[in-house]
């Protein structure tokens, strides 16, 4: 799973703008169907682990997680 921030290049993307992004990468390696909405007890988990390992950093700021 990964965080859609809503940015391109250097643009800082505000918390609001962002999304979660869940890919099977066994039948879509190139990661073009989101399937994030039909699995939202895994994106739940993720999030929640996310959450629990991420470290706030002056150097790579993550506002959707640093709330």
């Amino acid at each position: 799973m990964r965080r859609n921030h809503g940015s391109k290049g250097k643009a800082k993307a505000k918390a609001s703008t962002a999304t979660e992004e869940l890919f099977n990468i066994a039948t879509d390696p190139a990661e073009t169907k989101n399937v994030a909405a039909e699995h939202p007890d895994l994106v739940a988990k993720m999030k929640a682990i996310m959450a629990a390992q991420h470290t706030r950093s002056a150097d790579f700021p993550m506002a959707a997680l640093d709330q």
